[in-house]
């Protein structure tokens, strides 16, 4: 009972994670980044509401637009603080004492406002409190987003942080719902006045709850600070060299325009919101500022379910069905209606104004946080990686601050000019004409912003188009109805084949199953090779939909190729095909690719005269003395069910003196899944000729290929490269299955096994096998096969150091005292090097385990400027390291990179390993111990060292490394044992008399002879 409430328990623990799209060893950083969010949100909108009601009481909503003009420098300013701060303290530290500091203001700000009578200057330290602290309250946002972005960043790496980060910046909504619910009743138990300390102490919560985060994961957080001034001027260079030209400034300056657009009407809405509310306050003092805040609060705490459902529930999924471009239309658009509506319904006194902006202010608020965050990173795609970062930058960190800062200018020589124009009858009716004049400026601005969004996205079209050209865009974040446009329009217009290409090699990656809904009515247009490219991708998802623009382009005077292959459209999509239309096409005179595509056809469906006839037309092709017309005699097999008496032709086939013949043979194999002649597939991966083609072959198999490439995969006698095609072909195949089998044998493998299997999952497209590990083993497991390389790599060094003094024979045991002072490094320093290679190979795989987790530019950046060995490029690569890498040995791992000695090293990996010197001698027989570890090359080095020392090894290290399946290695073992134990050679030459390696064989006749042990009988 309850073994079974465990298991219950576990289930219903991965389905929670399931339903979040998180990992098991994710979810506690998630759930404490989510919470520090959260935390300092609730306190930092508590502050908001409550200074927005002491402000527009005290001071009035006149007064905002200095807010906004103070907030835009400070909004600049702060990057380059939070820059400086990690020039001087470690990223770990910078974070913490950054919400820390942000805390204690708020403290502060209690005493200050309490001095209502006490001025400075002739003004009030209670005014200069309430401005500090709107100014205080815009700076917080802007460092907690910035910190909690930087320390997400840190926490999960590139392909977690897609995973958690969408629920650690929704703390800020469900923030913004607990906070808004509960300000009133905040108001009613400690006063207005009060809010300010417990917002304080909510921040400083954040604070110390962060301060945990960051000493658990401490190893996600580099030690030291971050950034030197060398990299700053690297920085600066590398920034100044990106210029933004041609088509990329064509559509730079409209979407910087689009986020500056959407920040000034941001503002323009919050300020006739505020000024409104003003008007409408019904209390005066203390009483009025408190109705402001509750009225907020309720408005922010609804407000905030609306984003919270929007969020979670509706932004991706309109993007996808709707498009990119439309949904970025939609808050333009609803503000222009809106605005006008609320302009026609005011002048015709059928709704206050307030109750206009109350929605005006709310549409913008919802939908500025949800479908307007989730278009931004799309807007950005096209724009080439090594200057986007730059544009964001330009955009988020100048753009907008400097935006707010000029709309608070024009509210100013706005309300100036409105109050020398408009009529002052009653205050009442200059308000509200005051706020139909910047409401219709509003209504002008959104209709700017929708022209901007046009011109973004004809631009972003011709980008797209630029991008497949150069084969650089990705197949994520890209406007799908968008691309299609942009093929239709590239297809249709004069232009390169390549580029045209490209387009289609692009729409096929992205959506292959709808890829003929652009491209079959313009088949008739294309030139013949991209009627071939397209008819091919076409095929792959054959649509009845698309028939009749095939069947009309076959009527066309066509190239061979492109006839069979719209043939073989019209046969697969057409409910009753006529199989009397096919038989011209096996005449003599017709072209070998349309004659052997008919015939094989015909063999699907006819009747038997009928596949009698087809079946006579392949046997004569089959049977031709032309290649060209065997080689389209055997393609056409792969395209009929059954090979029935065609059989017959195989064996002679696949001895064919074409090597085109044998390669399309191999692809009928798979195609037909002849399984009595799947080994001639293995066969063929050990030919260099046909390697290639018995590849496609077998992965053509899918799944049926997965046990005998196993097989062949496992198989030690195997040469490398057989077995290495073998997991080559198992991920290429990459069913879920395939990728099981990769990384139950990651686990396993070592040395080049291990090494090929890492590269090939690297390589699958869509990071499939990226994905697959982590799903597999999690990042736990990695960790784990890090920590083995490592601990390899402490037994490398290990190695290195007992055995560098062995220099001369003076070293060894029982040699002849006329040999002293020989010189015997020829064979120690042959192991050395045999272990140094064993070393930069683990630490290779090393590398290739950590772009499972992180970036692969990066951490191939890091292993180049440290394989470099100039101490400078050394210096920065282990910098990039300590920047990126988290795990837990992330100390060991950089140490053991770095330009120290191997004692050293031992050192710095004493928390995996203890290192114990011995004697040479021990020291080589604890490497035999690991032999399964070691190359067959260093395996090989141990046994003629210990020859020339005269070492004695035990029997079992012996004994089983004579059965070793390389050559060299068993030649090695003989060698040593005809000068350690000849009683036991010449027990054992018998039995090694039939060795395949031809070396050893020659070696074991050559003992043999000198020992005067019997011939072979």
């Amino acid at each position: 009972m309850e073994n079974f409430q465990i298991s219950a328990i576990a289930r219903a623990r991965q389905g929670v994670l399931r339903s979040l799209n998180l990992r098991s060893e994710e979810l506690e950083r998630t759930l404490l980044m989510f919470l520090v969010y959260t935390l300092t949100s609730v306190g930092l909108i508590w502050l908001e509401l409550s200074t927005v009601g002491l402000f527009l009481d005290e001071f009035g909503a006149d007064k905002l637009p200095w807010i906004y003009i103070a907030s835009a420098f400070i909004g600049s300013s702060l990057g380059f603080v939070y820059s400086w701060m990690q020039k001087i303290l470690p990223l770990r530290r910078t974070v913490v004492v950054v919400l820390g500091m942000m805390s204690v203001p708020l403290f502060l700000f209690r005493f200050g406002i309490g001095y209502e009578n006490t001025k400075i200057a002739g003004i009030s330290i209670a005014f200069i409190t309430i401005f500090l602290m709107w100014l205080w309250v815009e700076a917080c946002y802007v460092l907690n987003d910035l910190n909690t972005s930087i320390t997400s960043n840190q926490l999960f790496n590139i392909r977690e942080i897609k995973r958690t980060y969408p629920l650690v910046s929704s703390g800020y909504l469900v923030a913004g719902v607990v906070s808004g619910f509960s300000l009133p009743l905040l108001l009613y138990v400690v006063k207005l006045k009060n809010v300010t300390l417990i917002s304080g102490l909510m921040v400083a919560t954040g604070s110390v709850l962060l301060y945990y985060l960051t000493e658990k994961y401490s190893q996600a957080f580099p030690e030291t600070a971050r950034w030197t001034d060398d990299d700053d001027e690297d920085d600066q260079q590398e920034f100044a060299a990106r210029k933004v030209t041609g088509p990329l400034q064509k559509y730079a300056i409209p979407l910087v325009s689009f986020f500056v657009l959407a920040e000034v009407l941001y503002v323009l809405v919050d300020f006739q919101f505020y000024s409104q509310l003003e008007y409408k306050n019904p209390g005066d003092g203390a009483s009025g500022a408190s109705w402001i805040a509750s009225f907020l609060g309720i408005y922010e705490g609804i407000q905030g379910l609306f984003q919270v459902v929007t969020q979670w529930f509706a932004s991706s999924r309109l993007v996808e069905r709707i498009g990119v471009f439309v949904t970025a239309m939609i808050l333009p658009a609803g503000i222009a209606i809106l605005g006008v509506l609320t302009l026609g319904a005011s002048l015709g006194q059928l709704v206050p104004v307030f109750i206009g902006l109350i929605l005006l202010r709310f549409l913008d608020e919802l939908l500025h946080y949800t479908l307007l965050e989730t278009v931004s990173p799309v807007l950005f795609q096209p724009i080439p990686d090594n200057i986007r970062s730059g544009i964001q930058t330009l955009v988020n960190g100048v753009g907008e601050p400097l935006s707010c800062g000029a709309t608070g200018v024009v509210i100013l020589g706005m309300l100036w000019v409105t109050d020398k124009i408009l009529p002052h009858e009653t205050e009442s009716a200059f308000h509200d004409q005051q706020s139909l004049v910047f409401i219709g400026t509003i209504v002008v601005l959104a209709l700017v912003w929708l022209f901007v969004v046009w011109l973004i996205r004809s631009q972003y079209v011709g980008l797209l188009v630029k991008s497949a050209e150069r084969g650089r865009l990705g197949v994520t974040d890209v406007d799908l109805k968008a691309l299609k446009r942009a093929v239709v329009e590239t297809l249709e217009q004069p232009g390169g084949e390549d580029e045209k290409r490209s387009c289609i090699e692009l729409l096929t990656q992205i959506d292959p199953k709808n890829v003929g809904e652009v491209l079959a009515p313009i088949l008739d247009s294309l030139s013949p090779l991209l009627q071939r490219q397209s008819l091919e991708t076409m095929l792959q998802h054959p649509n009845p939909a698309y028939l009749e623009f095939v069947r009309a382009l076959s009527q066309q005077p066509l190239p061979p190729e492109v006839l069979a292959l719209a043939l073989r459209y019209i046969w697969l999509t057409e409910a009753e095909p006529n199989i009397d239309s096919l038989r011209p096409y096996l005449q003599q005179n017709v072209d070998p690719v349309v004659r052997g595509t008919a015939a094989a056809l015909i063999m699907r469906r006819g009747d038997r005269q009928q596949k009698a006839e087809a079946t006579n037309t392949l046997r004569q092709m089959l049977t031709h003395k032309l290649e060209r017309e065997r080689v389209m005699g055997t393609r056409a097999l792969g395209e009929a069910d059954y090979l029935q008496g065609l059989r017959l032709y195989i064996p002679n086939l696949l001895q064919d003196e074409s090597l085109r013949v044998r390669c399309a043979l191999l692809d009928v194999i798979s195609s037909t899944h002849s399984e009595e002649y799947y080994p001639s597939l293995l066969r063929g991966l050990g030919y260099k000729s046909t390697r290639e083609a018995a590849l496609q072959a077998i992965v053509k198999l899918h799944n049926d290929a997965i046990p005998l490439l196993v097989y062949l995969a496992e198989d030690i006698h195997k040469p490398d490269l057989v077995r290495l095609q073998a997991w080559t072909a198992l991920g290429q195949i990459g069913t879920v299955e395939a990728i099981d089998i990769l990384v139950s044998n990651l686990m396993t493998a070592w040395g080049t096994t291990r090494r090929n299997i890492l590269r090939i999952l690297l390589k699958m497209p869509s990071e499939a096998g990226i994905e697959g590990v982590l799903d597999r083993i999690g990042r736990s497991g990695l960790e784990t096969l890090i920590e083995q390389e490592l601990m390899f790599i402490g037994q490398i060094y290990a190695g290195l150091v007992d055995l560098s003094g062995v220099t001369t024979y003076d070293n060894f045991s029982d040699r002849d005292p006329n040999s002293a002072g020989v010189p015997a490094n020829d064979t120690a320093q042959l192991l050395q090097r045999a272990l140094a290679g064993l070393e930069a190979d683990a630490k290779d795989r090393c590398f290739l385990l950590m772009k499972f987790l992180y970036p692969l530019d990066t951490v191939q950046a890091a292993a180049f400027n440290i394989a470099s060995g100039q101490p400078s490029l050394v210096a920065r690569g282990l910098e990039i390291l300590d920047n990126t890498v988290d795990i837990v040995r992330k100390r060991s791992l950089i140490n053991l990179l770095d330009q120290h000695s191997e004692r050293e090293k031992l050192t710095n990996l004493s928390e995996l390993m203890v290192y114990k010197p011995l004697t040479p001698s021990d020291r080589l027989r604890r490497l035999l111990e690991l032999r399964h570890f070691l190359s067959d090359w260093a395996l090989a080095c141990c046994f003629h060292l210990a020859k020339e020392a005269r070492w004695s090894l035990t029997a079992q290290q012996t004994l089983v490394c004579l059965q070793h399946p390389t050559g060299f290695v068993r030649e090695a073992v003989l060698a040593y044992l005809k000068i350690a134990s000849p009683r036991a050679l010449l027990e054992l030459l018998p039995r090694l008399q039939n060795d395949p390696d031809r070396l050893v064989f020659a070696q074991v006749e050559e003992m043999m002879a000198e020992l005067g042990v019997g011939g072979k009988r």
